[in-house]
């Protein structure tokens, strides 16, 4: 599930930021909308695109969007799992590590969440309110501070296990 979920990620993801790339606007640009709370930057964001006819590849960069997070969760699911359980079962590491695999079930579903309501206000940008653009800054913003969690939390497992493998050889 590991290899899959990266294998159907990697080249997903690296082809929507091909797409995003393609809009009127510049990643900076749309990564500080994203991240405004204001449904106005919202309706102006989505103004542009209609404005230069891409909607309809705005909209499958969403639509792909949906499909790399399902394979992103899928890959990082399993190698937090697999992470989960090589450690001493009982310890605090061991509980600790548990809650990744969890919280990256909950950045999958932020980033349904983000991407469905923002699917569903593109055809019409008028209909954009500020819940909306609560609902879509905020989702974007919890996921990037759980992102940051579970690769904090990969770092410290990888010197764990380093530091662990180095006594173990030294003790033999």
């Amino acid at each position: 599930m590991l290899a899959l979920g990266f294998t159907v990620f990697i080249p997903v993801y690296v082809y929507n930021i091909g797409l995003l790339k393609t809009m009127p606007f510049d990643l900076n640009e749309y990564a500080s909308v994203i991240r405004s709370f204001s449904a106005q930057n919202l309706r102006d964001l989505l103004q542009s695109v209609i404005g230069h006819g891409q909607l309809s590849t705005f909209r499958f960069v969403y639509i792909l969007n949906i499909i790399s997070t399902t394979a992103l969760a899928v890959g990082l699911f399993a190698l937090y799992t697999w992470i989960a359980r090589k450690y001493k079962p009982g310890s605090r590491l061991s509980t600790i590590s548990y809650w990744c695999p969890v919280a990256v079930l909950a950045i999958a579903f932020l980033d349904y969440l983000f991407s469905l309501v923002f699917l569903t206000t593109m055809g019409n940008p008028e209909r954009i309110r500020d819940w909306h653009s609560f609902i879509v800054c905020s989702t974007y913003v919890i996921r990037i501070v759980l992102l940051y969690f579970i690769f904090l939390w990969g770092l410290v497992s990888v010197g764990y296990f380093t530091v662990r493998s180095i006594k173990k050889k030294r003790a033999s």
